[in-house]
């Protein structure tokens, strides 16, 4: 009887084949992404661009709603219209990240008041996706003031000095002490109050989305 040996299945290299066809999904995704923004910021129609490359519009189309995995050539005709260079075509939608330096003086911060809150913007103004501010609650708030807001986004709280009661609705009060920290969804009705008799003092970060 004759032993045959049965060869191992070559997993490894088909592993290798379906990570580099995802990857190269991925970058298409974000090349025909891009081609759409550049099209837009020229104010091209889809029409427009397919007389200029050549390119039927259903084409051009299943190549920006990631519909379609385009060809090196047809990615090449469509950069020569937008007026791209053949590097953008490795590069499209990779953002390449800006060093910069921001400084808000003490004299420049904005001062806020309010009957349950006093708020320093340290950084986030002119719409910001991110706000920082330090925030003083008073020890003492008026009844009618005391009342649950929600909003979008999610902020990130930092006790400073005091103590500060987190009241949420569907939830049980939350107590923070100096140098404890609490993150929630900002969607959640909320109410911030000052405990002990005493101001308490935080820094809070809000992001304005999600």
């Amino acid at each position: 009887m004759v032993k045959t040996k049965l060869k191992p299945a070559k997993t490894t290299s088909r592993r290798k084949k379906a990570s580099a066809a995802a990857k190269d999904q991925v970058a298409t995704s974000v090349q025909g992404a891009q081609l759409r923004k550049d099209r837009l910021a020229r104010g091209w129609s889809v029409r427009h661009l397919a007389e200029e490359s050549g390119l039927a519009i259903s084409t051009i189309s299943k190549i920006e709603n990631n519909k379609m995995v385009p060809t090196v050539d047809l990615y090449s005709r469509l950069l020569k219209s937008l007026g791209h260079s053949p590097e953008w075509f490795y590069d499209a939608g990779r953002e390449k990240s800006k060093q910069f330096v921001n400084v808000l003086r003490l004299q420049d911060q904005e001062n806020v008041q309010h009957p349950t809150v006093s708020h320093k913007i340290l950084f986030g103004r002119n719409k910001s996706d991110v706000v920082v501010l330090r925030q003083i609650f008073p020890a003492q708030i008026a009844d009618e003031h005391r009342k649950l807001m929600a909003h979008a986004g999610n902020e990130l709280v930092y006790v400073i000095r005091g103590r500060l009661q987190i009241r949420m609705q569907g939830r049980e009060s939350i107590v923070l002490d100096p140098e404890d920290t609490i993150h929630f969804s900002s969607t959640i009705p909320h109410f911030y109050e000052a405990l002990d008799g005493a101001d308490c003092e935080v820094l809070l970060v809000w992001r304005r989305r999600g």
